[in-house]
């Protein structure tokens, strides 16, 4: 099983999508809690047709999302956010569930905005997915 692993930031669409393409990743899930950014390629519909035009699907799994981010100029240290995210997992498992289902069957990458994965939620996530799966390798995009 392999998860591939990216972040948007400092990146065009196009280089997105050539890198999914060049890793044959066949899904990518989106793990923000809204599928939006302040760079409109980034929104869910135009994200969503342009990866289909590479033949790539999107999946939004919005409940992966970390509802614990700052939010309007509010500053929150990573370290609690990251503890409050992991707190989120374990009161809603349905997330690691849904995730496992889908990476296990299809060459997936998981994807938000912080280009770095420890800096990000989704590093949160995939070392939860691979407490669950330690065959599981991640390969950083």
């Amino acid at each position: 099983m392999v998860c591939f692993n990216l972040g948007y930031q400092g990146r065009s669409l196009a280089e997105l999508c050539s890198t999914l393409s060049e890793n044959a990743v066949k899904i990518l899930i989106d793990v923000r809690e809204h599928a939006w950014s302040q760079r409109p390629e980034f929104r869910r519909v135009v994200l969503q047709n342009t990866l289909a035009s590479h033949g790539i699907s999107y999946l939004h799994c919005k409940m992966a999302g970390n509802p614990f981010r700052p939010r309007n100029g509010e500053r929150l240290d990573f370290k609690v956010c990251a503890e409050r995210y992991e707190r989120h997992l374990t009161e809603v498992p349905e997330v690691l569930d849904e995730l496992e289902s889908v990476i296990k069957n299809q060459r997936c990458a998981l994807f938000c905005y912080e280009r770095e994965r420890n800096s990000c939620h989704r590093d949160i996530l995939l070392n939860a997915l691979s407490v669950r799966n330690p065959k599981m390798k991640i390969i950083n995009l």
